[in-house]
């Protein structure tokens, strides 16, 4: 005759299933969280590769941004780029859940989870040679593309202010710890990557004064590009 499964030895079963289940799900969710990084990334590859294909065909040109247009205009770098990237998906990250690519905000549907990068657009006085990628020294240590805070639908952002507040004005613009507490950057060069923040752009405290600043990372720079 069996002999059923008594009240504690259930209890202990479901205590074991339960403690494996705690165990297992953080580990289910990292690798969900990985899979978006890796799938952000090889979409932002695919953008890196439409810009050098951009620059071969315009004389090593960037494309601009919304900056350079007109009153009632909206000229987005994204919108340079679809004859050599047209797939919609590619320009949104699977991470990215903002509402304002439905909702406008200020009458402006967000188009992209990306950015580009101010200091290549010719608007800022000193830095205007640098909307050609002959021009810069290591095209390879600056950055073209980040990642856009959710709470906002800009396509451009302006790191040569965040000098002001190191530490929230890179992350009103960006979506700086979006997969793992890193985010994805692409380069001038075709190349993309996952880093954490402080390995893009650092400003060196002790180092700097007002009108004189020292970084210990800056690769939105051209001038820097370290």
């Amino acid at each position: 005759m069996r002999r059923g499964f008594t009240l504690i030895e259930l209890l202990v079963a479901i205590g074991i299933i339960a403690l494996l289940v705690s165990l297992l799900l953080p580990a289910l969710n990292r690798s969900r969280l990985h899979a978006k990084k890796v799938h952000c990334l090889s979409g932002m590859r695919g953008i890196a590769l439409g810009l050098v294909m951009y620059a071969e065909q315009n004389d090593q040109e960037l494309p601009t941004d919304s900056s350079l247009a007109a009153p009632g205009q909206r000229n987005a770098w994204i919108d340079y780029l679809k004859n050599d990237v047209d797939s919609e998906r590619i320009y949104r990250c699977v991470a990215d859940q903002s509402v304002y690519f439905t909702e406008p905000l200020d009458g402006v549907l967000r188009t992209t989870s990306y950015v580009d990068n101010s200091f290549l657009n010719g608007q800022l006085p000193t830095w205007e040679v640098y909307t050609n990628i002959e021009r810069i020294t290591h095209p390879d240590r600056v950055v073209f593309n980040a990642e856009l805070a959710e709470s906002i639908v800009d396509d451009h952002i302006h790191p040569e202010g965040w000098w002001q507040d190191p530490v929230n004005g890179p992350m009103e613009d960006l979506a700086i710890q979006r997969h793992l507490g890193q985010a994805n950057y692409n380069f001038l060069d075709g190349h993309a990557e996952s880093l954490p923040f402080e390995q893009v752009w650092q400003l060196d405290l002790e180092r700097s004064s007002f009108g004189n600043f020292h970084y210990v990372y800056n690769k939105f720079d051209p001038k820097i590009g370290h």
